[in-house]
């Protein structure tokens, strides 16, 4: 009696993996065919340790080609920017004009990069829910990078827009990331210079 159990959970998991992976790749195709990716952001970030959370607002430029550029400004309640520009990573403070560069991308770029890959070869995607016309996926860490990450959960709606995510990292604490707008943006020369 307890095989059968074992099995019908093993099949319904199987059918949630593929589930998720048609979900995932018509996600995947949706970004394929825009060309500057903009996300209006509330972030919410829960440190170990403390008792409530550090809550921001911004937005995100992912150029989806190579060199890969991503530009993320936060606006409240500190400004400050963050440009990878395919090669080097430049933070920004607005407020007191400090500017700091390193070679390769910082973890804020490397989250959002992902968008550019292959997510299936750094995290394995289950289709944990469908309800209220929204779907939730859970991301589950292959790669090293992302060796902090316990797991992810990226809410999608029926169009296939997200909604939020989740991140949850047991050393640093929880990233929750509510999705206030996702849009197509066209191309100029100011969105990915700080300022």
């Amino acid at each position: 009696m307890r095989f059968k159990y074992i099995v019908l959970l093993n099949i319904f998991l199987i059918s949630l993996t593929f589930a998720a992976d048609d979900v995932v790749n018509k996600f995947l195709s949706k970004l394929k065919h825009m060309s500057i990716v903009k996300i209006d952001f509330e972030q919410r970030f829960y440190p170990v340790g403390y008792t409530s959370p550090i809550i921001s607002y911004g937005d995100a430029y992912i150029e989806n080609k190579p060199p890969f550029k991503i530009k993320i400004t936060y606006k409240k309640p500190n400004q400050f920017v963050i440009l990878y520009n395919g090669k080097n990573t430049t933070l920004y403070n607005k407020s007191s004009a400090y500017t700091y560069t390193s070679k390769g991308k910082n973890e804020e770029i490397k989250g959002l990069s992902v968008l550019n890959e292959n997510i299936e070869d750094i995290f394995r995607p289950i289709l944990t829910s469908y309800q209220d016309g929204y779907y939730e996926v859970l991301f589950i860490p292959r790669a090293k990078p992302f060796k902090d990450i316990d797991y992810v959960i990226l809410k999608l709606d029926k169009t296939l827009t997200p909604k939020s995510f989740y991140v949850y990292m047991p050393k640093k604490g929880v990233l929750y990331i509510k999705v206030l707008g996702f849009y197509n943006e066209k191309l100029n020369e100011g969105i990915f210079k700080l300022n």
